[in-house]
This record gives structure tokens, C-alpha cells and sequence, in this order.
């Protein structure tokens, strides 16, 4: 069983953490018009990552000390589980029809509290 993951390199504050990851894809695309923020840049480098279900634990804890503190997250999910992967915080909950949705209250506060755009949910 594997975890899978997606982040945008943009999102990093340490990129270092790139080197512990298993990348299985990478692309660059311009930041959608709806998604725009005055601290979110104007091109996206996109991350596809996965790695051994036993280690998502790890790697979440490891990529929750590399995000930027304003307005972004990571996620990353396994067959049963989803990762919502906050500055110095993971929240971990059941997946519900194949779907990260919807997220619990928790994740939903600091979203709001990290002033993460309200268009992400």
C-alpha cells in the first residue's frame, strides 16, 4: 500500500524536503485567475509525490515543518486515509467516497486562521 500526495513547490519553505520524496510527476502551469492572492505566485510548480503507506506518518510530520506559514497547505492521502498538512500541524480522517470532502472542522478553522483563500473549500 502506498501514500500518494500532491504539493506545489511554491508552497515550500524549505525545498530541501524535494529530496526525500519519490516525484512521479512535475508540471508548471499559470496560477488559475480565481486562485490568485497577493502572495501566491504567478506560476505553479506542481509535485506529484508517493511513497511506502508506513511512512506517510513521517513524511507528513517532515513536509508539515517545510510549508510557508501564510495561506498554504499540503495533502496527501493512503486508500483510508486523508493528510491535510498544515504549518506545524497534520490532520489526519477517514476518507469518504474516494473523495478528501469534507474536510473536518479542525482543518477548517485553520485554514481560516492561516488565511488560506476561501475558494479552496
Amino acid at each position: 500500500m502506498k501514500y500518494r500526495g500532491y504539493l506545489l513547490k511554491e508552497s515550500l519553505q524549505d525545498k530541501t524536503v524535494l529530496d526525500k520524496l519519490t516525484i512521479t510527476k512535475t508540471e508548471t502551469y499559470p496560477c488559475p485567475e480565481n486562485m490568485q492572492a497577493g502572495y501566491i505566485d504567478d506560476f505553479w510548480t506542481g509535485i506529484a509525490f508517493e511513497g511506502k503507506q508506513e511512512n506517510a506518518d513521517k513524511i507528513a510530520d517532515m513536509l508539515s515543518q517545510a510549508v510557508k506559514r501564510q495561506g498554504w497547505f499540503i495533502e496527501m492521502d493512503t486508500a483510508e486515509l486523508n493528510y491535510l498538512i498544515f504549518p506545524n500541524k497534520v490532520i489526519i480522517y477517514p476518507r469518504k467516497d474516494n473523495t478528501n470532502k469534507p474536510w473536518p472542522p479542525e482543518a477548517i478553522g485553520i485554514a481560516k486562521k492561516i488565511k488560506v483563500p476561501d475558494f479552496v473549500e
